[in-house]
Formats: structure tokens, C-alpha cells, sequence
């Protein structure tokens, strides 16, 4: 559902008039970043720097995420 959605994004906000985006997590402000409108970007944390697991080494996946959070962190207008 969330990879249909990132492919229908651009679309829903130009079809709903927005004026810009408010992604939270760094997943959604890469996929926001494709709108072309102006991007307010809200971070928590393990998004730019990974959540460890028990032993201290990241996931796959949380770095296979990093490097997206870190290009919608720079391509947005604002971050929080």
C-alpha cells in the first residue's frame, strides 16, 4: 500500500490544491520530495542516524532508510 501511495502522491496534491507538504519521517519526505512543492520535513531521529538493534549494529533496512532520510532532509525547505 505504501509503495501505490508514493506513486499516487504528486497526483492527490495537485488534484487537492495544496500549498505544500508536511511529511513526517524522513521515508515519506523523500517520497514528498517528488510533489514539487515547497517541503516542511519533521524528523525523530533514528531516521537520519539508524536504530540500533540489542548489540549496537543497525539493520539492513534502517540502513538501507538512512541515505533516503538524508535526501529528503536536503530537499526540503524546512526541517523540524
Amino acid at each position: 500500500a505504501y509503495w501505490k501511495a508514493l506513486g499516487e502522491l504528486p497526483r492527490v496534491a495537485r488534484e487537492a490544491g495544496a500549498q505544500l507538504v508536511h511529511a513526517h519521517y524522513g521515508l515519506s519526505g523523500a517520497a514528498a520530495a517528488r510533489v514539487g512543492l515547497p517541503l516542511v520535513l519533521s524528523l525523530l531521529g533514528d531516521d537520519l542516524l539508524g536504530r540500533p538493534d540489542a548489540q549496537g549494529t543497525l539493520s539492513l533496512k534502517s540502513r538501507a532508510l538512512i541515505p533516503l532520510s538524508w535526501y529528503a532532509a536536503r530537499r526540503a525547505d524546512a526541517v523540524i
